[in-house]
Parts: structure tokens; sequence; C-alpha cells
């Protein structure tokens, strides 16, 4: 996870921040009771605080549109660059935010075999990324 602020943020010019250092911001996010809000959420009571959320939304898209808007700051992924937002993503050193994502199948159930391509090259992929020594999900397989 990444703290994502506009490209004209007192921080902008940092590679990394304290969550705990950006408490009194207001946040943009996703809605009450979306997965991914209650995650950030416990990341900000791990920094010792409880954010402001100025704005709540939907998708990601919106929140990478306010962000650059300069309505607040947010807790974003990985997936996209900062360059390709068009915001300044900065790595959180403590707490530690991160995300896992996990992918399960079953041996006696039927995969496509755009399913089998899809879960092979994820296998592949994550067994390259931990030889590597980056960090990554866990996947598992259920029997």
């Amino acid at each position: 996870m990444f703290l994502a602020v506009p490209h004209s943020h007192p921080l902008a010019r940092r590679g990394s921040v304290r969550l705990s250092e950006v408490s009194g911001e207001p946040f943009v996010g996703y809605k009450e009771g979306y997965p991914y809000r209650q995650m950030n959420d416990e990341y900000c009571r791990k920094a010792g605080f409880q954010p402001r959320v100025v704005c709540e939304v939907e998708d990601p898209r919106s929140i990478a549109d306010l962000v650059r808007a300069g309505f607040g700051v947010a807790l974003v992924g990985e997936c996209k660059s900062g360059e390709e937002l068009g915001l300044t993503k900065l790595r959180i050193e403590q707490p530690v935010c991160e995300r896992s994502f996990h992918i399960a199948w079953l041996d006696n159930r039927y995969l496509s075999k755009a399913a089998i391509a899809f879960r092979d090259f994820l296998v592949q992929y994550f067994a390259e990324t931990q030889r590597s020594g980056r960090k990554s999900t866990l996947l598992m397989k259920l029997s």
C-alpha cells in the first residue's frame, strides 16, 4: 500500500512517509462498509488516528481523480504507478500496510482452459517473485 498525494502536496518530494504524519490530513477513500475502507481504517488505527474522510467513493479511479484535484490524500495499492495515475505515491514506512490476494481452486472441479492458464500464470509469476526476494501473495490449493 502507498499514500497517494497530489504533486503539489508538501510531502510529494519525499519517497516515503510514516502514516501518522498525515493524521491531520483530509482523506478520500471508499464508502463505509467496503472491505478496502475497513482495511485502510485499520491501518490508520494502527498509526494512532482515525482518518478524517472528506469524500467517499466506490471505485479507485475516482479516488485518484480526487487526490489529483487536491481534495485529500488516500491509501492506494501498487497496481498502477503514480505517474500513470497522475499523482505521487509514497511508500509507507510505518505501520506495515500490505494487502494480500489469494487464489484457491478445487482439484476435483472443472476449470476451463482459460482458468487453468490464468492460475498457472499466477503460480509461476509469484514463484519467480519469491525467488527474487520480493514479497508476494499466498497461493493456496484446496484438495
